[in-house]
């Protein structure tokens, strides 16, 4: 896959911004890159919000593949690839994503100032977070009209986006949540379950299970 050095690196600045701090959630703290032949896929989870940010490609014969990165790793790539001049940020990347491996490169451009560069990759994580786009794929039904309630983290994450990026976001409420878009990101909050409604749950279950326990006794 090739790929300008913007489009990569602004989506990886992005979605880096919804991954948790490993110091909060040392499992989730990570970012998930996919490619399906023509569509790359960076995203983060957080257990109540995530983030996917999209990028499509026409079809090239790189097979699929998707692999697991932890913050630090993340970082590393940017800082290794990212370039500040307005005339480098459409340099080509070579980008190689395998099953729990990465590779990319980046050619050299003496005229431009900008160097060769090579990074790899691969990936002993165990944990498998869900993912983004499947979790949060049923916030119920649209709630038009209605205020908006998001995670703070995420509201946090999406004011980053929109710093770097210079764009709007769009905020969609939902039965069971929000869904936010901004450029090439879309991002997820599920609502908290209210203290009435979890009460309820929990009296449900006690009663639930004082109810096998009479059956036992009985028997």
């Amino acid at each position: 896959m090739i790929i300008e050095t913007y489009d990569l690196i602004s989506r990886l600045c992005y979605i880096r911004a919804f991954a948790p701090s490993s110091r909060i959630d040392r499992d989730n703290a990570l970012v998930r890159i996919a490619w399906t032949g023509t569509q790359l896929h960076i995203s983060a989870y957080a257990t109540s919000y995530g983030a996917v940010a999209t990028w499509e490609s026409v079809p090239v014969d790189d097979a699929p593949g998707e692999i697991l990165l932890p913050n630090a790793k993340v970082k590393e790539i940017i800082d290794t690839f990212e370039l500040k001049g307005a005339n480098t940020q459409h340099t080509p990347l070579d980008v190689e994503i395998g099953f729990n491996t990465l590779r990319i490169r980046r050619a050299g451009n003496a005229d431009e100032g900008v160097p060769a560069k090579s990074y790899g990759y691969t990936s002993e994580i165990e944990h498998n977070p869900p993912k983004t786009c499947e979790v949060f794929a049923d916030l119920g039904a649209p709630q038009f009209g209605e205020p908006v309630r998001m995670d703070p983290s995420a509201l946090i994450a999406l004011a980053a986006v929109a710093k770097r990026s210079e764009m709007q976001v769009q905020f969609d409420p939902y039965e069971r949540g929000v869904r936010s878009t901004i450029g090439p990101v879309t991002a997820f909050s599920r609502h908290p379950i209210e203290p009435e409604v979890a009460e309820k749950a929990a009296d449900e279950d006690a009663i639930a299970k004082e109810a096998l326990a009479g059956v036992g006794g009985a028997a």
